[in-house]
């Protein structure tokens, strides 16, 4: 068998191991690692494409496989091809990197993979087939997946997201029930209740989920996928530690805490993380946009004192929000977090929540809040100390 690579980010070059362990020839394309040389529109004899996540149908060279007649898959679906492990499947626009690493937490033998940065290419040829691959299914991963591959599968929430991608919310929820085409006969199907009664038939092969007294709406998910007792779940569960960069407390200095929400790349994360703080919040908002109208933040239940706005979509955030909320544009994550502490008194919070992803500054969304935390811990006791200035 002959496959064309094409992206050889962390999915592709897990694919092209996969590739080597099964004896396939490959070809790789990637046009961010070509140094300046044309990329490679034509491949002769090929049987099958293998995409990256962030490669869309619109690729060249998708394009070139549809004229021919070339079957194209992504990478997840890819790995998914070869797996024999038992694989329990999650997605949602938010909270799918918790409910996963729970899951898989709480699971004998088992390992968190997919979207979270491990991809499942990689994951089964770590793990032999006693372990459970708990799986963290995007959009763009679910987009080709065709084969019910899945012992069981949760969707936990729907609101806009990657509307840079898709062209509608209507397109983006239809990758995502991709998810109930995965999941093999008589695999349990768990979906939020939300969600069951905004699209209706569209799930109605899934179980509704609200939250189980005593647990959170994730933690009832990652309970409900295990399969566990309640009470084996809540004593497994208590080990858990959250991941970081969701709604992470950072430090606290001088009453004033800041939080860590770097994972929070859509309006829906951001409105969540402001009601789960409940009080007057300096926000740092911004990044390269999925052409999201950021207008929901504007609820005045939302307490939000001032929005220092960065990144590419920083005027499109004054554009919208500025008639209503307090929009301060700043050049750099540091010099929001200093102005964010200026302006911040005793029992408010300073929360980087973008909203956005996080491309047009970083690497990703893990080095954004990494700097957001250095930023945060550079910041020592200035107002401490200018209280000493002007009281000498």
């Amino acid at each position: 068998m002959k496959i064309v690579l094409v992206g050889m980010g962390k999915s592709g070059l897990a694919a092209q191991r996969l590739c080597e362990a099964m004896g396939y020839e490959y070809v790789c394309i990637d046009k961010e690692k070509a140094k300046g040389l044309p990329e490679r529109t034509y491949v002769p004899d090929v049987d099958l494409y293998v995409l990256s996540p962030g490669v869309s149908s619109n690729h060249p060279q998708i394009k070139h496989a549809i004229q021919r007649n070339i079957p194209w898959i992504g990478e997840a679906a890819f790995a998914l091809k070869h797996c024999k492990h038992t694989v329990i499947g999650v997605t949602g626009t938010n909270g799918k990197s918790t409910v996963t690493t729970l899951t898989a937490h709480v699971l004998p033998r088992a390992v968190a993979c997919g979207n979270n940065g491990y991809p499942l290419s990689e994951a089964l040829l770590d793990h032999d087939e006693t372990y459970t691959l708990v799986a963290e299914l995007s959009s763009y991963q679910l987009e080709t997946m065709y084969e019910p591959v899945l012992s069981a599968g949760a969707l936990l929430n729907l609101s806009p997201d990657h509307l840079d991608r898709y062209e509608s919310m209507e397109e983006y929820a239809q990758a995502k029930f991709r998810m109930k085409h995965a999941l093999k006969e008589g695999a349990p199907f768990f979906v939020g209740n939300e969600v069951k009664m905004q699209w209706g038939s569209a799930v109605s092969s899934g179980s509704a989920v609200i939250e189980e007294e005593g647990l959170s709406l994730n933690e009832t998910f990652a309970w409900k996928l295990s399969g566990l007792p309640l009470d084996v779940f809540k004593e497994k569960a208590a080990t858990f530690t959250q991941l970081p960069h969701r709604l992470q407390c950072v430090k606290r200095l001088e009453g004033i805490s800041f939080y860590d929400d770097s994972k929070g790349t859509n309006v829906a994360a951001v409105q969540h993380a402001i009601k789960t703080l409940s009080t007057s919040v300096h926000l740092i908002l911004g990044g390269r946009g999925k052409n999201e109208s950021f207008l929901p933040l504007i609820a005045p239940e939302y307490r939000i004192e001032t929005i220092y706005a960065i990144g590419e979509a920083k005027e499109r955030i004054v554009q919208e929000l500025s008639p209503h909320l307090r929009v301060d544009p700043v050049l750099t994550l540091e010099e929001a977090v200093q102005k964010a502490y200026a302006g911040a008194k005793r029992g408010d919070v300073v929360l980087l929540s973008p909203g956005c992803s996080s491309l047009d500054m970083f690497v990703n969304f893990e080095e954004r809040g990494r700097v957001f935390q250095q930023c945060v811990h550079s910041l020592n006791v200035k107002k401490e100390e200018e209280l000493q200035y002007t009281l000498f």
